[in-house]
């Protein structure tokens, strides 16, 4: 007997058998390269031909990411969660009532507040009982649902601040932390209104917070 004897022998249907999955997988590998290949020269074509691509191409060219370290705007933006803001958002545009903004207000220091009043508005304390307790033009303000389920931190209770009523200067606005009873802002006669020339961008969404709930919430 021969120490090495040959095993059975194949048909051609066992060989068939035998390669045609690798066969098969080197089709689908090439077709996926292909598709690949295909998505990134449209999005180039897209971002190099088409308005709209380039305005994207510029808005992400813009974005900054930035850590917040207080509860100010408690429970919108809380303490030690990261936001993503485009630092272009008011270079051609003016912030309304309601948006968030991004601006200097010390040197080194960039606040994010809410704008409640622009050029022209009054703001004032509202009655006990009325919502927001400050009124803009007579109506109280109204903040936006919370997205997601914050992580609350304590913070010291506090009384919002008394201010008297307020009329708002052309190219200016006022602004207020959600928090309303532990914020630094318009209310407060070492703060006051906010400039056009200190704006710096808007803040979009939420990238990172210790409540994965809130991870991805548009900032609103």
């Amino acid at each position: 007997m021969n120490e090495m004897s040959p095993g059975p022998r194949q048909s051609p249907a066992d060989v068939n058998a035998k390669t045609q999955p690798k066969s098969r997988s080197t089709v689908w590998m090439v077709r996926i390269a292909l598709l690949l290949g295909s998505v990134v020269a449209g999005l180039i074509l897209f971002v190099v031909i088409s308005p709209t691509g380039e305005q994207y191409l510029r808005m992400y060219s813009n974005l900054r990411a930035f850590r917040v370290p207080s509860n100010a705007m408690r429970p919108t933006i809380c303490e030690g969660e990261r936001i993503v803001a485009d630092m272009n958002a008011y270079q051609t545009k003016s912030p309304q009532r309601g948006q968030i903004i991004l601006f200097y207000h010390e040197p080194g220091v960039i606040f994010v507040k809410r704008v409640i009043g622009v050029g022209g508005d009054t703001v004032e304390p509202g009655p006990p009982g009325v919502e927001g307790k400050i009124l803009v033009n007579g109506n109280p303000i109204k903040f936006p649902e919370t997205c997601g389920k914050p992580v609350v931190t304590q913070d010291m209770a506090q009384e919002a601040p008394a201010f008297p009523v307020t009329k708002v200067p052309k190219d200016s606005f006022f602004v207020v932390g959600d928090n309303l009873g532990n914020s630094n802002d318009s209310r407060i006669p070492g703060f006051g209104f906010v400039s056009a020339d200190e704006l710096r961008g808007e803040p979009l969404s939420l990238y990172w917070s210790p409540g994965r709930s809130r991870v991805g919430c548009q900032v609103r």
